[in-house]
Formats: structure tokens, C-alpha cells, sequence
């Protein structure tokens, strides 16, 4: 490629994409590094010389790609003013040169570290550090670094103390080369306060990894390379709080485990808090039925429950306010009806009490309870020919009823002694 070439493609700036050239002139080198670019991407170079190093460092942009060069004086490099720095097939570099890059984002091509490099790049004051090539790292070593991404994709296998190592790492674990690892292991790493966790090289999790992950307080934990999950692990990882970014059908049945956990849970405390009810111990029952509710709100009948259980308790407003709630999902809700009349009859709000009584006698005539209910309600309104109708009128539907036939009885005795 000509210089008149390189010019006109790098002019008009932006983000430039030069990955077939395979050399450079130092003429050539000059144009780039002084060209308006945001990102320079050559990764097709395989070498650099020293003078060529320093042409390029001087490019303003954010990004310098060189991930194809293995040999270079990195120290010109070093001077890169950008975010992103990539060296990603650089194995053989002076690290102490290097870690004086002023940017976030470093990329090393490195198979091995000394403990001198390591505690080199542990000074590097950047928030990334990709070491995607390194494939063996000592306990030492991991204990130097304190970036807040740090991608190690080329290990294989760490060590317990590597495992705390990196979980103190508060941004970005890559581990997506490790096929294994164990339950200490898998137990210190959910411990990290990073915000993601990537385990794409995983197949398999035991039951202990998988309740340990969902006990991970960070955002995502990347599982990609997931084969299999069983219904236990299933229900460890519906646990977690974040996201869990894997294939399609392991989402799925994750998401069916939680279903189903999240239903057992909300007939545990829903026949919890009947327990409680039929012991008369109400405040507990109400705690019972809030956890229902809180699991699911438009699980109505533990809504309905705790009105009762508040009437109970004399608390008629908050017991109203329950029943309403029910009815404005369910508004034909026999049970809820039925409350809402007894509490407002309770508040001698007389008039609404009628009209919900007769709500509940609309859809089921046969039931006892509001006809007495509305009986009452028209006797405390002096409406007393009216309320002995309603009694002989909940007695066509059971004659021979005890309650409907004493309080009849009764309001019939009080007129007799006016």
C-alpha cells in the first residue's frame, strides 16, 4: 500500500480497520500515528521496529489493536496515550517498560509469568488486564494482581489459594478455560465481591458449585459451556439473584425450577398461616399469609384469609381494605364479599354492608350467613319489618337453621320490651 493510499483511508478518522497489512514502512508508521482516528486496529503486523513503536504511540485515539505483533520494543508503546492498549500475541516483553501504560485496558499475549512480572503487572494502575494466553500461574503470582477486570482464559485449573486470590478481584473474573474446579474452590470464588463471574469452559456443576454460585452476591455469572443441570442445581442457580448467562434450555429450566419453588413456597405459608388460624393464633397467620402475598400478589385467597384473620383481631378498617383489594381483582369473590359486609356492618357503616350482602346473596342465595348479616344491618337502621322479612327469607332456604331462627327470636323479644 502506497502513502497516498494510507492517507486517503485514514483521513476522515473514525474507527480504522487496517488488518491486512502485514508491514510497515516507518513513513507509513509516522501517517497513523498522527492520523484523527478513534481506533487503529493492525493486527495483521508481526513486528514493529523501535522507530516505528514510536510513530504509532503517538496516535490519539482510544484503541491501538496490535494483536498479531510477537516482537516489539514495548517501552514506545508504553507511551500510548489511549484507553486500549493490545499486545494480545506479545510473549516475550519487558514488563517493567510496559506497566507504565497510562490506560485501562492491557492485552499480553504471555504463556508464563515470573514472580518478578507478576508483581510488575500488579503495579499496572489500569482497571483491565487480559493475560489470555498464560497458561500456568503460580499462588504467588495470583496474589499480585488487583485489577478491576482480569481475564485469565488460558488456565486450566487454579488452586485453592489462587481461588481466594481472585476472589478480590472487584470488577470482572474471566476464567472461561477452567473445566473444573472444586467445592472450596467454587466456595471462595462466590465469596468475591466482583460484579461477574465468567465459567464458560464448565460442562458439568455438582450440587455444592451450584449452590454455592447462586449464593454469588455479584450480577452475572456466565455458564455458556453448560451440558447438563440436574433439577437439584436447577433450583440452587433459580436462587441467584443476578444473571445467569447460559444456553437457552438451561435458562429454561432454571426458570421452571424457580416456578415451581416459588409455588411450593407459597403453599407452605399459605397452609402455614391456616394452621395458625384454626389455633387461633391470628398474628402469626397474618406474618403467613404475607409471605404468600409477597411471593405471589394475586394469590387472593391468602389475602382473603388475613381479612378474617383481622376481623378476629378487631382491626375492621384494615380487615375492609384486605376484602377491597381481593375484589378488585376478583370481584365476585364469595368469601371476600361476605367479610367486607361483617366489616362494615362492624364500622355501622349499615347501608354498604347491606349492599355487600346482597352482592353474595346474588351469586349464592342458599348461604346463611348474609342473610343474618343483612337482617342486622336493617334492624340497626330501624328498619324493622324489612329485617324480619330478610330472616324469613334466608328460612326459606333452610328452615330448620338454629342461628337464623334465635335471632329472629331475639329482635322479635327487643320490640315486644319497647
Amino acid at each position: 500500500m502506497n502513502n497516498d493510499k494510507l492517507i486517503s483511508l485514514t483521513e476522515h478518522g473514525g474507527i480504522i480497520h487496517l488488518n491486512t497489512l502485514t508491514s510497515l514502512t516507518d513513513a507509513q508508521a509516522e501517517i497513523l500515528g498522527l492520523c484523527p482516528g478513534e481506533k487503529l486496529y493492525l493486527n495483521g503486523l508481526r513486528c514493529l521496529s523501535e522507530t516505528q513503536a514510536a510513530a504509532l504511540s503517538k496516535f490519539r485515539g482510544t484503541v491501538l489493536s496490535l494483536s498479531g505483533i510477537t516482537d516489539v520494543q514495548v517501552k514506545d508503546l508504553a507511551k500510548f496515550g489511549g484507553e486500549r492498549l493490545d499486545l494480545s500475541a506479545l510473549r516475550d516483553v519487558q514488563i517493567e517498560e510496559l506497566v507504565t501504560f497510562e490506560g485501562n485496558i492491557l492485552s499480553l499475549g504471555l504463556q508464563t509469568l515470573t514472580d518478578s512480572q507478576a508483581q510488575s503487572l500488579g503495579q499496572f494502575q489500569g482497571e483491565q488486564l487480559y493475560l489470555n494466553a498464560l497458561t500456568s500461574l503460580s499462588d504467588i503470582q495470583a496474589a499480585c494482581f488487583g485489577n478491576w477486570l482480569l481475564s485469565l482464559n488460558a488456565l486450566s485449573c487454579i488452586s485453592d489459594a489462587q481461588a481466594e486470590s481472585f476472589a478480590k478481584i472487584k470488577g470482572q473474573i474471566f476464567l472461561n478455560g477452567l473445566t473444573s474446579m472444586s467445592a472450596i474452590q467454587a466456595n471462595l470464588l462466590r465469596q468475591s465481591k466482583a460484579m461477574c463471574i465468567s465459567l464458560n469452559a464448565m460442562t458439568v456443576l455438582s450440587d455444592i458449585q451450584a449452590d454455592a454460585f447462586a449464593k454469588f452476591e455479584g450480577h452475572k455469572i456466565y455458564l455458556n459451556g453448560l451440558t447438563s443441570l440436574s433439577d437439584v442445581q436447577a433450583k440452587s442457580l433459580g436462587e441467584f439473584r443476578g444473571k445467569i448467562v447460559s444456553p437457552t434450555w438451561i435458562i429454561e429450566k432454571i426458570e421452571r425450577a424457580k416456578q415451581k419453588d416459588k409455588n411450593d413456597k407459597v403453599l407452605y405459608f399459605f397452609q402455614k398461616g391456616n394452621t395458625f388460624y384454626k389455633v387461633k393464633n391470628y398474628e402469626e397467620a397474618i406474618k403467613s399469609y404475607d409471605e404468600v402475598f409477597s411471593l405471589n400478589p394475586k394469590y387472593v385467597e391468602a389475602l382473603s384469609k388475613k381479612g378474617f384473620a383481622l376481623l378476629k383481631l378487631g382491626q375492621y378498617r384494615n380487615a375492609l381494605s384486605c376484602f377491597d383489594k381481593v375484589l378488585k381483582l376478583q370481584q365476585n369473590h364469595l368469601s371476600s364479599l361476605s367479610g367486607k359486609g361483617f366489616a362494615l356492618f362492624k364500622l355501622e357503616d349499615y347501608k354498604k354492608a347491606i349492599t355487600a350482602y346482597d352482592k353474595v346473596l346474588e351469586i349464592n342465595p342458599n348461604l346463611i350467613h348474609p342473610w343474618n348479616g343483612k337482617a342486622y344491618a336493617l334492624y340497626y337502621l330501624g328498619k324493622v319489618d324489612e329485617a324480619l322479612e330478610t330472616f324469613d327469607q334466608g328460612l326459606e332456604h333452610e328452615p330448620s337453621n338454629k342461628k337464623l331462627l334465635l335471632n329472629k327470636e331475639e329482635i322479635l323479644a327487643e320490640i315486644k320490651n319497647v
